[in-house]
């Protein structure tokens, strides 16, 4: 019985240093925890099951990040530790916000695809055709459809929407 409180102490430490200091891999906790590292993992994933923490699709070293939702803005900087193409393609995308999947290469696509925790895919039906878009895993759903909607309209009608959207907010 004395084992279990012990690792219930250890679950709570563990969490506590993710929700400070997170995204962290299991070395980074296990010192701090006072174990080994496969310990250190069962507890990061114990955790992760129960939903108290995240699972990042990066991984560094091998091993994936946790963390807690609200710290999805401190993935970014473990982008450098992608491969050059997946960077290059999450560059674009953090410039554009959004982006239509058929206006892409192959290799960007691929890319996004690849980039989990980055490039979050959603549809969009325009008529009666459902087409995939990406955005930039930090932009707020509701500026989604204004980038959707400059998007799909021709370049001549772009700017003038541009225009009545920066009017609008200014109104607001």
């Amino acid at each position: 019985m004395g084992g279990e409180g012990i690792f219930v102490s250890k679950k709570e430490t563990a969490l506590r240093l993710i929700r400070e200091e997170g995204p962290l891999i299991p070395s980074q906790i296990n010192q701090e925890i006072h174990t080994d590292i496969l310990v250190a993992s069962a507890i990061l994933s114990e955790l992760a099951k129960n939903g108290s923490v995240v699972l990042s699709n990066l991984k560094v070293g091998g091993t994936p990040l946790y963390y807690v939702r609200g710290q999805e803005a401190k993935l970014e900087k473990y982008i450098e530790r992608l491969h050059e193409k997946e960077r290059k393609a999450l560059v674009l995308l953090k410039k554009e916000k959004v982006l239509l999947d058929s206006n892409l290469d192959s290799l960007i696509r691929v890319a996004l695809r690849n980039a989990k925790d980055f490039a979050k895919p959603f549809e969009a039906k325009i008529g009666e055709k459902k087409s995939l878009f990406w955005r930039w895993f930090l932009l707020p759903k509701e500026e989604v459809k204004e980038k959707v909607v400059l998007i799909l309209k021709p370049k001549s009608i772009q700017k003038e929407t541009t225009n009545i959207i920066k009017q609008k907010k200014l109104i607001t």
